[in-house]
């Protein structure tokens, strides 16, 4: 994140107008995006932790077996935080994860190619769509941290 977006984040101030400076962290993924059973073994009853979104928010997100997503969204902002749980469904589309909640981002829909950086997990928006969520853009790093195995939501 740039350090412009760090103060912004920090003032806990929105911007309308996030370009890619802010959509994510400065690295990319280096490794090439797993294949469909490399994401299935990875994520399919584990715990994703880490920071997501524009802001960085913290994430836990759990892919139950059964397309059941259960997630906690927690951002601390200089002047108010903001603490969600949420729950949605989880698909495979080829090997893209694919993620649909109901009252984060409106019900949209957003896909993500998945890759792991000696341990690292980053998931980048694929084809963004008319359901796409407002993060959405594609190539973007959407979420990057690590896996907990099971339900480790809190």
């Amino acid at each position: 994140m740039t350090s412009v977006a760090r103060l912004l984040a920090a003032l806990g101030l929105a911007v309308t107008c996030a370009g890619p400076a802010l959509a994510g962290p400065d690295d990319q993924p280096k490794s090439p995006a797993l294949d469909a059973a490399a994401v299935k073994a990875k994520l399919v009853g584990n715990t994703l932790v880490g920071n997501f979104g524009v802001y960085w928010s913290v994430l836990e997100a759990h892919a139950d077996p059964g397309g059941a997503l259960k997630l906690h969204i927690f951002t601390k902002g200089a002047i108010e935080n903001d603490d969600r749980r949420e729950t949605g469904k989880w698909w495979l589309d080829g090997a893209k994860i694919c993620i649909k909640t109901v009252n984060i981002d409106f019900g949209s829909s957003d896909c993500f190619a998945v890759h792991d950086d000696a341990g690292t997990v980053r998931l980048v928006y694929t084809a963004c769509t008319a359901v796409s969520s407002n993060n959405c853009k594609t190539g973007r790093v959407g979420f990057e941290g690590k896996i907990v195995t099971g339900d480790a939501v809190k």
